[in-house]
């Protein structure tokens, strides 16, 4: 899939941790910027498409930690 070229985007990563233990936020931000470049390369846009970057952390504990990326236009 790809996205548009001359869009901007909203990127909501919603963190599910496998433990109660606190997270610091611009710590998880910081993990994810690889991560985000990446997902901008796959979609064919440049990550400076992406002006608003928000982060989430779920009360609900995982047996497997994840993050979930939604991406929406502008």
């Amino acid at each position: 899939p790809s996205l548009k070229t001359d869009a901007s985007y909203l990127v909501l990563l919603t963190f599910y941790p496998s433990d109660r233990r606190k997270r610091d936020r611009d710590n998880l931000g910081a993990s994810m910027k690889s991560a985000l470049d990446g997902m901008a390369d796959a979609l064919g846009v440049n990550d400076s498409q992406f002006v608003q970057v928000a982060y989430r952390v779920s009360k609900d504990v995982s047996d497997e930690a994840r993050v979930v990326v939604e991406i929406t236009e502008e």
